[in-house]
């Protein structure tokens, strides 16, 4: 494991285990398969999948501002981060999958892959983890699991 340290690099050993960190997120880019592989090894329910662009204003304000939030990222680690770039050659397959017209788009799946909810467009931190609550809470996450 790497930590930075004010321009300095850290490694801390597997054996260090008190030293991990409490978050373990999973991040992939444009690897359905590896973020469902991911999700399924580390037990976790759901794929978050954010369809967005790096010449998209609001993907980079969404991914700024909201899902880089401590409250996001402590919150929400029963998710594994999937992004798909809009300018990625296999995209497409994708963006029809799940019907993506605008971005940011981001797609909750279960580890099949099926739909479970969806949010548009940027939006603040705070409607974001109410929104997802409402979804963990809600009869669509319960029977996902």
């Amino acid at each position: 494991m790497i930590f930075r340290n004010k321009g300095e690099f850290s490694v801390v050993m597997a054996q260090d285990a008190d030293l991990e960190p409490a978050v373990k997120a999973s991040y992939y880019k444009n690897d359905f398969t590896g973020a469902i592989a991911d999700a399924k090894k580390n037990k976790k329910q759901f794929v978050l999948i954010e369809f967005g662009a790096q010449w998209c204003p609001a993907c980079l304000k969404f991914e700024h501002y909201v899902l880089s939030s401590e409250d996001f990222k402590t919150k929400y680690n029963q998710f594994t981060h999937l992004y798909i770039d809009y300018d990625w050659e296999g995209s497409k397959e994708y963006r029809d999958r799940y019907h993506i017209k605008d971005m940011p788009t981001i797609v909750l799946v279960n580890l099949k892959g099926d739909e479970l909810e969806r949010i548009h467009g940027y939006t603040t931190v705070k409607n974001f983890t109410d929104k997802l609550d409402a979804f963990l809470k809600s009869d669509k996450a319960t029977v996902a699991s």
